[in-house]
C-alpha cells in the first residue's frame, strides 16, 4: 500500500545526456509512484522536445518540457523555479539517480509534519552502486538487496554527503534563500546550501540509513569543467557562509 503524502511534492529535473540516465529517471519515478501517494513533478530541459521521456514515464508523473538552449544545466536556478511553481506544503528535491529505502522517506515526511524544516532521508552516506548491481536492481527493484551489498559499493563525497535528495518545508526553504543561483552548473551548491542552513540555525534533521546512487556515465553537466570554475565556486561558497555569519553580528 502506498504511503499517503499528498502534502509532499517530489521535484525531479533532468537534462538527459545518456541512455543510462534516462533509464535511471524512469526507474526512480516508477519507484516513487509505486511507494508514495504523492505528487511527482518532472521537468525536462532540452534544446528540442523529442518526447521520449514523456512517452515512457510512468502514469501519474506530472511532466513539463522546458525549452533551454544553454548547454550548461543551471540546476540552482531551475530548482528554485520548480519550488515556486508548486503549492504543496512540503517539497523534496530529488535527483533522478537516487533511491532511498521507503522507511527512511516515511520518517523524513513525519519529521516535516512534526515541525522540522529540513530533512535528509539518509544519515551521512550515499553509495554509488556498481554497474552489475545497478542492472540487477533495475530488474528487481529490491532495496533490501542494495542494503545487503554496500560492501561492494563506493561511498560518494565522504565523510558526510549532503547531495542527492532532501525534504523541506516549502516556505522555510523560500525564507532560507532557496538555492544560490550564483552557482552556475554542477558543483558545491549542495554543500553551500547545507552549511548555510546550519549557519542560519535551521531546524535540520537526518534520518538513519544510506542513500543509493544509480551509477551512470558523466557528461559535461556532471563535473566542474575547469580549475577556474572551481575557484569561482569556492569564492561564492565562502562569501555566502560569511554573509550568514555577518548577519549574527
Amino acid at each position: 500500500m502506498r504511503y499517503k503524502c499528498k502534502d509532499v511534492a517530489f521535484l525531479l529535473m533532468a537534462r538527459f545526456d545518456s541512455i543510462d540516465r534516462l533509464e535511471n529517471a524512469l526507474m526512480v519515478t516508477g519507484y516513487l509512484l509505486k511507494n508514495f501517494d504523492a505528487n511527482i513533478y518532472f521537468w525536462e530541459f532540452s534544446s528540442y522536445d523529442n518526447g521520449i521521456f514523456r512517452r515512457l514515464a510512468p502514469k501519474g508523473v506530472k511532466y513539463t518540457y522546458v525549452h533551454e538552449e544553454d548547454p550548461v544545466f543551471h540546476m540552482a536556478k531551475y530548482r528554485n523555479m520548480m519550488v515556486k511553481s508548486v503549492k504543496e506544503k512540503y517539497v523534496s528535491l530529488w535527483d533522478i539517480d537516487v533511491i532511498a529505502p521507503v522507511s527512511q522517506v516515511v520518517k523524513s515526511i513525519e519529521l516535516l509534519r512534526c515541525g522540522v524544516d529540513f530533512v535528509y532521508p539518509y544519515e551521512k552516506t550515499m553509495y554509488d552502486i556498481s554497474p552489475e548491481i545497478r542492472k540487477f536492481f533495475l530488474k528487481s527493484w529490491d532495496v533490501d538487496f542494495l542494503l545487503q551489498n554496500t560492501a561492494f559499493m563506493t561511498e560518494l563525497y565522504p565523510p558526510i554527503c549532503v547531495g542527492g535528495a532532501f525534504f523541506a518545508n516549502r516556505q522555510a526553504y523560500i525564507n532560507s534563500g532557496m538555492d544560490n543561483e550564483q552557482f552556475y552548473g554542477w558543483g558545491l551548491e549542495d554543500g553551500e546550501r547545507y552549511n548555510r542552513w546550519k549557519a542560519q540555525k535551521q531546524k535540520l534533521e537526518r534520518v538513519q540509513g544510506p542513500l543509493f546512487h544509480l551509477t551512470h556515465s558523466r557528461g559535461a553537466n556532471s563535473h566542474i569543467p575547469s580549475e577556474d570554475s572551481r575557484l569561482i565556486k569556492y569564492r561564492i561558497y565562502d562569501m555566502s557562509i560569511k554573509q550568514e555569519e555577518w548577519k549574527k553580528c
